[in-house]
């Protein structure tokens, strides 16, 4: 007998923005910036990527020679995959790069000129060097933070994400910025900014209580957790999880 298809195929399948949210939710659970924590892991999983499997493929090595390598938070981060010969293939060949452009400089500078003959023979040595795209991590990052904002914005709605959006997770200022440049709809920036005020709020009152409590009037009061993380939680506000905080292991 002849099954249907409607009944063969009672599993639904999960749209690729759900499949987003799902992550976005676990990034929740984590407490600070979600989306910080999934760039950075993002990106994390993007660099363990490149020296397990993509040292010498030619299209990555192009896209790592024309960024000159990885920004700095990046570049430092290769050192969690132990992979030392990895990183010396790629960045050898980016020196003898590097290298190979200031011997043309040199060849070429005149020993001698005016002023302005300096200044354009520095202008022309800084665009060779000048990296010609962002650090392809980075860009990982990027993209990985629009994906993950754009389906928190379409669940703003949700009693739950309201909550943890409000408590223990919440969204540094450059990402409740990006949030509401790419928002699609005023009440999701206004609500945004509802939950927002209340998170500074709480954490502009955990401050003052962990410094009035520094004051020998009131240091027998005993300080929470709460307050004695606070002012941590102040410079993640302001500029994002720290990029070296998410670890990843090596397959």
């Amino acid at each position: 007998m002849r099954i249907p298809r409607r009944q063969a195929n009672q599993k639904k399948a999960i749209p690729g923005d759900d499949l987003i949210f799902v992550k976005v939710r676990e990034a929740l659970s984590f407490g600070g910036c979600p989306i910080c924590w999934l760039a950075n892991r993002a990106a994390q999983r993007f660099l363990d990527g490149f020296l397990y499997e993509r040292v010498n493929d030619p299209g990555a090595r192009k896209e790592f020679l024309t960024s000159r390598g990885f920004c700095l938070h990046h570049a430092w981060a290769l050192q969690q995959f132990y992979d030392a010969f990895g990183v010396a293939i790629v960045y050898r060949h980016l020196l003898q790069e590097l290298l190979q452009e200031l011997r043309l400089f040199a060849e070429r500078t005149p020993i001698s000129g005016f002023r302005r003959d300096a200044r354009e023979s520095a202008a022309r040595l800084r665009s060779a060097l000048l990296p010609k795209r962002a650090c392809p991590a980075c860009e990982v990052a990027r993209s990985t933070e629009e994906t993950a904002l754009a389906a928190l914005l379409e669940r703003l709605n949700d009693l739950e994400v309201q909550e943890r959006l409000s408590t223990t997770s919440w969204l540094c200022l450059p990402h409740f910025q990006m949030g509401v440049a790419i928002a699609r709809e005023a009440t999701q920036i206004r609500r945004l900014a509802q939950i927002q005020v209340e998170v500074l709020q709480n954490i502009v009152g955990s401050l003052g209580e962990f410094i009035r409590k520094h004051d020998y009037r009131f240091s027998h009061e005993p300080i929470t957790e709460e307050e004695a993380t606070s002012w941590a939680q102040a410079i993640q506000m302001v500029v994002g999880r720290d990029p070296m905080e998410v670890r990843i292991r090596r397959r």
